[in-house]
């Protein structure tokens, strides 16, 4: 369903644009998006998602969140201190400047 409420219709290219089984190359179309089903299965205490070859990542770490009913998984991209740094508002504020606090004890 999508986010205006209105069902989503998908066609199968799986079995030709029959009612899809799950079995087969699992491609679909949905919204005019590329969609491959892929399994899930249980590794001990965790859920694992196998990642279709035609989705994979070419790294080693993406951030996953969930967005009500959808997980996003996405490339984590470590930022340099430079490019953090960059990224921030300038403060409009007077820092204290520390003239009226009483001399160090000796």
């Amino acid at each position: 369903m999508l986010a205006t409420g209105r069902p989503v219709k998908t066609r199968c290219l799986c079995t030709g644009g029959q009612a899809c089984s799950g079995i087969g190359s699992g491609v679909r179309l949905m919204e005019g998006r590329n969609v491959k089903h892929a399994r899930l299965f249980r590794e001990g205490a965790n859920q694992v998602l196998r990642i279709p070859r035609e989705f994979e990542f070419n790294l080693e770490e993406v951030t996953i969140r969930r967005e009500g009913t959808r997980l996003i998984i996405e490339p984590l991209v470590h930022e340099t201190l430079a490019q953090v740094l960059d990224s921030l508002e300038p403060i409009d504020e007077t820092l204290d400047t520390g003239e009226d606090l009483p001399p160090a004890p000796e």
